[in-house]
């Protein structure tokens, strides 16, 4: 995997990044943390845009960091954004953020032992997670209340 870093560096690098910190350990990961997320092509994309979804393609990565926090990586066409930022993380985003790392490949979820019960997992194949149109505006006001990191 650590050979494959700088061809993988694009579309980790090239990404606003959002750290979301949870008040408890809520967050769920599993042995396949990483989730991409891509939204529906329009029915005029789709007629050159097949809607697969891959590191290079994909609008939202998340990334389990700990049971109380999380990593947001923004395709950049539809981050209204450019610095990075740390928000605090309330029930709508967890569930999000859960949800994503549920939808993924796995063969074993983990939770903290004093956190949040499994969500159930969604039939596969699973609807797509709504998080609004990403369409150059936060969606659904997920970033609304972002504040850019210190950087000194």
């Amino acid at each position: 995997m650590v050979s494959q870093l700088p061809e993988m560096y694009p579309y980790f690098a090239g990404r606003p990044w959002v750290l979301v910190e949870f008040p408890n350990p809520t967050v769920i990961t599993s042995d396949e943390p990483i989730a991409l997320w891509r939204r529906r092509p329009t029915a005029e994309e789709s007629q050159w845009d097949s809607g697969a979804v891959g590191f290079a393609t994909a609008d939202l990565i998340t990334l389990p960091l700990s049971p109380t926090a999380g990593l947001l990586m923004l395709s950049p066409a539809v981050a209204t954004f450019d610095e990075d930022r740390r928000i605090r993380g309330d029930a709508e985003r967890l569930r999000t953020f859960n949800r994503l790392t549920v939808k993924g490949p796995w063969t074993q979820l983990y939770r903290h032992a004093g956190g949040a019960a499994f969500p159930e997992r969604p039939p596969m194949p699973a609807v797509g997670v709504d998080i609004g149109d990403l369409g150059k505006r936060p969606p659904d006001g997920w970033w609304k209340s972002a504040t850019p990191r210190p950087t000194a």
